[in-house]
């Protein structure tokens, strides 16, 4: 925070959201650390720092969202900041959300740490690896270099997310372009009904852009108005006034064989242990991108959590 007063302390009241504890500590400037005080001082430039540490107490209510705030008072200014929470229970399982694979051959092994909360049986199942299918369509330079949904000159493309699809990902490579200096942006919508909302874009530098989807909404009955729509916008074309863009579309299904993939672990899951669960993959085509995942369930078939995994072959 930075004071624009010309108090050296200010004091914090806060006001606790229902069920929660908060715990309020300060950088100490004389020794460079964090110190639980709910007096804050600044240094030479009127920087201070604070830090909020939240736990849920008996009466906490889970999955609502409760609501306080902190108000930092010198005696004449009050600034006061609002505090939004949702208490939840603790994960029995916690995971890599996501993995970047780089392999230079045709096969490669990689181990995930998968932190357990729970006993009983654990098991860790593959899913895919997925290659792309590729779609085309033509992109004109757009003038004012400002996107507008549908405009005349984007890229246009339908994409069907079937049922049981739990991971997919849109995107595109600069490396398809003549020109390094060509720069698309891609924007990826779901339209249930032919009512499209936004739901991930790619708006990079260049044209390497992709967006990434978990458990996405499944559409793919376009005679039911049901599809998604990918618009693919020309922000700069470097000097052409179109050019092709090859949009890729990894679908994975967990219901589906793993390809390329073999997942093994111990099948033992002991509360403050941790998992090594070991991932071979296999068949890998060089200058091909994969995409798949591993999912954790538990005895009771419950999933606890689903890593992303997307592997790149040199």
């Amino acid at each position: 925070v930075n004071n624009v007063s010309d108090s050296v302390a200010f004091t914090a009241t806060v006001e606790a959201p229902a069920g929660v504890d908060v715990v309020v500590s300060v950088l100490d400037w004389n020794t460079g650390t964090i110190v639980e005080s709910n007096t804050m001082g600044f240094n030479d430039g009127g920087v201070g720092l604070y830090e909020l540490t939240f736990s849920k107490n008996d009466s906490a209510v889970l999955d609502e969202w409760v609501f306080g705030s902190i108000t930092w008072s010198d005696g004449a200014h009050n600034v006061r900041s609002p505090i939004v929470l949702k208490p939840t229970s603790q994960p029995l399982l916690v995971v890599p959300g996501a993995l970047n694979i780089e392999t230079t051959g045709s096969s490669a092994r990689i181990t995930i740490p998968a932190e357990v909360a729970y006993n009983g049986r654990f098991f860790a199942k593959g899913m895919g690896l997925a290659q792309s299918e590729v779609f085309v369509s033509e992109v004109a330079q757009d003038a004012d270099s400002t996107f507008a949904f549908n405009e005349p000159g984007l890229g246009f493309y339908f994409v069907n997310v079937p049922q049981g699809t739990r991971i997919a990902k849109f995107g595109l490579f600069g490396a398809d372009q003549d020109s390094p200096s060509v720069d698309l942006d891609l924007y990826v919508y779901a339209c249930p009904g032919f009512s499209c909302s936004q739901v991930g874009s790619g708006q990079n530098g260049g044209s390497d852009e992709s967006v990434l989807l978990v458990d996405p909404l499944p559409l793919a009955n376009i005679g039911n108005s049901d599809i998604y729509v990918v618009f693919v916008h020309g922000w700069s074309l470097a000097g052409a006034d179109s050019v092709l863009a090859p949009l890729n579309v990894w679908l994975v299904d967990e219901a589906g064989r793993s390809q390329y993939m073999s997942v093994r672990a111990s099948s033992r899951a002991r509360d403050g242990r941790t998992n090594r669960v070991y991932v071979s993959m296999s068949g890998l085509v060089s200058g091909e991108d994969y995409l798949g995942g591993v999912v954790y369930t538990d005895q009771n078939g419950q999933e606890n959590g689903l890593t992303v995994i997307e592997v790149k072959a040199q």
